[in-house]
């Protein structure tokens, strides 16, 4: 496995758009966007697999009002190893989509999917207040350089409420996390890993450090840059 040293902060360059006030006009707008992501062979034989678990899934659970199908796929995409592991892709390229308006418009290739996941996990969300902070943990294959006292990890951050599962994705960091706006997505998956997704946008204070782990506060606040960036 390969161990990067890289730097933990509010990683300023993540694409972080939480939709607000849009979500109707993007929902229109990215049906044609949707078409156009799908010409890429990879998202869309993911998409037509990830569709046909949704299926399957969809009867046996009762999902929030106005939860869409797209919403149900884009989770359900993001759970899956392969045969193309597209979560991984979505997560490069979130983390530097926000360099500027232009970057998100020009390169980022992944706005449909970013939309839906997004709208997902706000409603399977719930609107969760910081009254209580679910307990996960993190694995990673990196090290950290520098923590600053407020970060976020720009991208959409699995874990999970079992340490021992989150070892699996990585041994070399270990966090312990509590979250205001984690979305409990095992459901989705095919795998039984008690997966916790972090939202790119939740703001967390490092209370504290040893050795090659962290315990990471959620200040109870999302942080975003960007608003309804596709729009103008």
């Amino acid at each position: 496995r390969c161990c990067r040293a890289v730097d933990l902060s509010m990683m300023a360059d993540a694409f972080d758009d939480q939709y607000i006030g849009c979500a109707r006009q993007m929902e229109r707008e990215m049906q044609n966007i949707l078409v156009q992501e799908k010409k890429y062979k990879e998202f869309a034989i993911m998409w037509f697999l990830a569709e046909q678990t949704w299926e399957k899934i969809k009867p046996f659970h009762v999902f929030p009002r106005d939860f869409k199908d797209e919403y149900g796929i884009a989770v359900v995409l993001y759970t899956k190893e392969g045969p193309f592991p597209i979560y991984q892709q979505l997560n490069r390229n979130v983390s530097i989509a926000g360099r500027s308006r232009d970057h998100y418009m020009r390169r980022f290739h992944f706005k449909a999917l970013h939309f839906y996941l997004t709208r997902a996990m706000q409603l399977l969300g719930g609107g969760a207040s910081c009254d209580e902070r679910a307990q996960v943990y993190r694995g990673s294959w990196m090290t950290y350089r520098n923590v600053s006292p407020d970060i976020r990890f720009g991208q959409f951050a699995s874990s999970s409420l079992n340490r021992r599962t989150a070892k699996r994705f990585g041994t070399k960091t270990e966090f312990t996390i509590f979250s205001c706006f984690g979305v409990d997505i095992e459901i989705f998956s095919d795998f039984k890993e008690e997966e916790v997704l972090i939202p790119v946008t939740e703001k967390f204070h490092a209370i504290k450090k040893s050795d090659d782990s962290y315990v990471l506060r959620s200040s109870g606040q999302h942080c975003s840059h960007y608003n309804c960036a596709y729009l103008g």
